[in-house]
């Protein structure tokens, strides 16, 4: 493996092989720029009524838990916050917890009728649907919407809400391509488990990339090659660069397998366990604050904290936001790979107001929908590709962005 390009480094002569443990010269680098948002975190709990002074503005949190009822079936529970005032879904017969993730779609390849099923599914949920429609009229296009959704099993694709159109007047479609959304977890540490601490960012440099051997093709690579160094190529070489506290860039993309499993130990990213990752030192992400995008299958998927736990804390997603990560952005289940080289392509050329990380999700998902809507008689390929679109969710502040300047784009 050759060491990182010089975009990433002082020096621009030849250097050794860098490990956690190597001595290097501090690099001149491009400047990560981070604001930080002005409000205090307010602790989440039952009882506070001030949690909305913690979240960004013209910002509705729907937080969702686990509502066990003595019927043998697992249901939710939905409190909404807006504009200071907290309701508190009383439909808990009807919000039983059925399987609908990501996950199982994906497994199932059932693809129309996957889409026609979930599609249906909200009718019943009457409190949510007058909720969405309120954050919709009185927001209009500034609207958007945190998600907390703290169920284990359950991994609902809240993007995939579906309004109606019962009435003339009110809006209708797929609420993940209405309006932006971005999602929170409860960060494994004593001063984030219970609070929403993102920070507004402008995460703005280089990228650094990583590429497995086993994800084939070359594409991905060439996309990259104008915004950073040459692509590493496997985990440790990755984890020897984030191990370094002198490394700065502003994207962490990270393109491999994911193996899904239902817990920590088992659960792999690049051939890595959850577990086994957690334990390694990330400095690097600490001072970069960038946007990370985990292009792999299932990283945005929680697994209970231990056996007896009812929590989904663990995941990829939360993993780097514990590590310092501004966002992340991360996937439900398994996603196709001509699908995230696209993705891919449609970042890194993002620009003005998609460069908004949640807006260019809103509008990534929002092409694929619309190759369904439009068609006739839509060929199964397409509901494919529109449920690999919402795959992507993103976890943070809704109004981080992302400016890529590589070596090509410095005079941005």
């Amino acid at each position: 493996m050759t060491s990182l390009h010089a975009a990433l480094r002082a020096d621009s002569v030849p250097a050794p092989e860098v490990t956690p443990s190597a001595q290097v010269i501090p690099p001149q680098l491009p400047t990560i720029e981070i604001t930080p948002s002005t409000a205090e975190p307010v602790v989440f709990d039952e009882s506070t009524s001030e949690l909305d002074r913690s979240l960004p503005p013209r910002t509705a949190l729907l937080h969702v838990t686990d509502a066990p009822v003595d019927d043998g079936q697992r249901r939710f529970h939905l409190s909404f916050h807006l504009d200071g005032r907290r309701e508190e879904s009383l439909e808990t017969r009807s919000q039983v917890d059925i399987d609908i993730s990501l996950v199982r779609v994906a497994e199932r390849a059932a693809w129309k009728a996957d889409h026609d099923l979930i599609r249906s599914w909200w009718k019943e949920l009457f409190q949510l649907r007058e909720w969405i429609d309120r954050l919709l009229v009185s927001r209009s296009d500034d609207v958007r919407l945190l998600v907390w959704d703290t169920m284990a099993a359950s991994q609902i694709p809240w993007e995939l809400y579906y309004l109606d159109d019962y009435e003339d007047g009110k809006p209708s479609g797929w609420l993940g391509t209405m309006i932006d959304i971005v999602r929170w977890t409860s960060v494994l540490r004593p001063d984030r488990q219970d609070r929403f601490t993102g920070e507004l960012t402008a995460a703005t440099g280089p990228m650094l990339l990583m590429q497995t051997a086993d994800v084939f093709g070359t594409g991905v690579r060439k996309l990259a090659e104008p915004h950073g160094p040459p692509a590493l190529d496997h985990m440790e070489g990755l984890l020897a660069e984030l191990g370094r506290a002198d490394l700065r860039f502003a994207l962490l993309m990270m393109h491999c397998h994911g193996v899904n499993a239902t817990n920590a130990n088992e659960f792999k990213l690049a051939g890595i366990t959850l577990t086994d990752l957690e334990y390694r030192p990330m400095p690097a992400v600490q001072g970069s604050r960038p946007v990370v995008v985990l292009n792999a299958c299932n990283t945005a998927k929680g697994v209970p904290v231990g056996p007896e736990s009812q929590v989904a804390n663990r995941s990829f997603a939360e993993l780097f936001l514990r590590k310092g990560a501004a966002s992340v952005v991360a996937t439900l289940g398994n996603v196709g790979l001509e699908h995230t080289q696209e993705f891919v392509y449609q970042l890194l050329n993002a620009d003005g107001d998609d460069r908004r990380v949640a807006r260019f999700l809103r509008r990534h998902r929002a092409r694929y929908a619309a190759r369904v809507a439009i068609e006739r008689v839509p060929e199964e390929w397409n509901y494919r590709e529109f449920f690999y679109s919402f795959m992507y969710v993103c976890f943070g502040h809704p109004d981080t962005t992302l400016h890529l300047q590589g070596p090509a784009r410095e005079a941005e």
